[in-house]
């Protein structure tokens, strides 16, 4: 029997509970973001949080260039 993936798992449960899991595991790290302590709402929250992503990128990458169009936001936690 081949193991169930943490993703697997997480992907089967109704939407509503997967954003309940996520602000769970996530809450404490996020209120250290000064954004989200700041503007911090539950139900926006569980919006966002399953849409974050863990990035990195090297020494000297571009990730933005000035005036660009922005298609993503980043929350730079070092570097």
């Amino acid at each position: 029997m081949k193991p169930i993936e943490k993703e697997e798992l997480i992907e089967d449960l109704p939407l509503s509970l997967q954003h309940s899991l996520f602000l769970e595991i996530y809450n404490k790290r996020l209120k250290g973001i000064p954004f989200f302590r700041k503007y911090y709402d539950k139900e926006l929250l569980r919006y966002v949080i399953p849409n974050l992503q863990v990035m990195n990128f090297a020494i000297n990458e571009l990730i933005y260039k000035f005036k660009e169009n922005a298609r993503l936001v980043y929350f730079i936690s070092s570097g």
